[in-house]
């Protein structure tokens, strides 16, 4: 009797036909979310680990460069290859390999030349020359190096970082006015014993 009460959407027979399935399929879509639609449960989870950012691991698995056991100095660097560059005392500071072969050199060259009548006329002193004007070729290329670059060679694994300002630009004019006295000496002392004869 109180039928014509009852509201037409409320009954399963005023619903269009398939409404019922498309309601239900819109709220499992909704419930299992975007990211997960469409794939299985194996996949979502795979896609969903493999979001985040991989640890990064060295290529071809290098190990890690070690950490150098004490900051280095470029303008330090630099001052030892213009003043003791003859004993390769930069190559020590910088950790370089083989530095006592300089050395070596050097105290061999400089007995040999002390034992002749005119030192500076041996050709030991002139071979003496070669390490010791390295050391000033040394001293600007170090001077005149990058922060970044001498940083990444000499101060691997290091946290603090160069800012070297004017002190190496002030190393290398030393270095320049120095070496460039030096090896103008070397080159007339040795013409002089060329024309001279005193090779021969």
């Amino acid at each position: 009797m109180d039928s014509h009460h009852i509201s037409p959407s409320t009954t399963p027979a005023s619903r269009p036909p398939g409404t019922a399935g498309s309601a239900a399929a819109a709220a499992t879509v909704q419930n299992t979310g975007p990211s997960t639609a469409g794939f299985p449960a194996g996949d979502a989870a795979d896609s969903g680990s493999s979001a985040g950012p991989s640890p990064a691991v060295p290529a071809g698995g290098a190990p890690v460069v070690r950490p150098a056991s004490h900051f280095r100095h470029k303008a330090v660097a630099g001052l030892l290859a213009a003043v003791l560059g003859c004993t390769g005392a930069q190559l020590w500071y910088l950790g370089l390999p083989r530095a006592w072969l300089v050395l070596a050199f050097s105290l061999l060259t400089v007995g040999t030349a002390l034992r002749a009548e005119f030192w500076y006329f041996s050709p030991a002193f002139f071979l003496f020359l070669i390490p010791v004007v390295g050391g000033f070729i040394h001293a600007l290329v170090l001077c005149l190096t990058p922060d970044e670059k001498f940083d990444a060679r000499y101060n691997a694994g290091q946290t603090r970082r160069s800012h070297t300002g004017w002190l190496p630009v002030l190393v290398a004019i030393f270095t320049l006015a120095v070496g460039s006295s030096i090896l103008v000496t070397g080159l007339a002392l040795f013409f002089q014993a060329v024309f001279e004869g005193r090779f021969f």
